[in-house]
């Protein structure tokens, strides 16, 4: 009995791993945006955001993608916003 449960949590281990080696890496393209009068961070990555994702994660993307050490942003400032492309946009861009 111990080697079988041995055997089944060494495969569902190996199963794990095949996962993450063939998971999805994600893509993303650079979008300018210009900050208006009341935009916060906040607001522009929640506005890029997909559904469920951390907008902490965009606020993020947004301040590598800039340089920024705060998130401190300015009326007509323009912003680079790291926005996700699909796997079909991928593929036409490579044609």
């Amino acid at each position: 009995m111990k080697k079988i449960l041995f055997a089944l949590m060494i495969t569902l281990a190996a199963i794990d791993c095949v996962d993450l080696l063939f998971a999805e890496q994600m893509v993303y393209k650079n979008h300018s945006v210009t900050v208006s009068k009341g935009d916060t961070i906040w607001d522009i990555a929640a506005g890029c955001a997909e559904r469920n994702e951390d907008i902490q994660e965009v606020v993020y993307r947004i301040r590598q993608a800039n340089k920024m050490e705060d998130v401190q942003i300015y009326p007509g400032q323009k912003l680079l916003v790291p926005v996700r492309v699909q796997a079909a946009d991928v593929m036409m861009a490579k044609n």
